[in-house]
């Protein structure tokens, strides 16, 4: 498989909510859509994630979780209409039973923060079958949010 070198979605601070909430690009070099954060995955089967988290100076337990959706609409959409989103999902193979096996939207939880700017990074997400993707982003710490800058996505084709 080669690598793919790190692809900016958002280089603009996002502050954080206690809420899931979309990355939408802010400028026009940042890959992720403006209205719906789609960004094309090409031939990407697996995906990292990486940016730089701002803990809030208020907050000793601040850190961001993440929760990729992917889409199999048509190449040819267009990323602002982007539409059918399901997340990437855990399987539990505790729950197998009778040829069935619970699945569970998979967010990533990084480790507490330390006071300042840290780089934070996720385990390798699959996304082989999808052709978009966007980034959903919470702080744990809802009452003192921080903020994410330099969200960007790498993998492996």
């Amino acid at each position: 498989m080669s690598k793919l070198d790190p692809i900016t979605l958002r280089a603009a601070s996002l502050t954080l909510t206690g809420s899931l909430a979309v990355a939408v690009g802010t400028a026009s070099t940042d890959a992720a859509n403006a209205t719906s954060g789609a960004f094309a995955l090409g031939s990407l089967r697996s995906l990292r994630l990486v940016c730089t988290y701002a803990l809030d100076a208020g907050s000793t337990t601040g850190r961001p979780r993440f929760s990729v959706e992917i889409s199999m609409d048509p190449a040819s959409t267009a990323a602002a209409s982007v539409a059918s989103w399901f997340p990437v999902t855990l399987l539990d193979s505790t729950t197998f039973s009778a040829g069935a096996i619970d699945a569970y939207a998979m967010t990533v939880g990084l480790a507490p923060s330390v006071t300042g700017s840290t780089t934070h990074g996720t385990p390798p997400l699959d996304v082989s079958g999808a052709r978009w993707a966007r980034v959903k982003v919470l702080d744990v710490d809802a009452a003192n949010p921080g903020a994410i800058t330099a969200l960007s996505f790498g993998g492996e084709t």
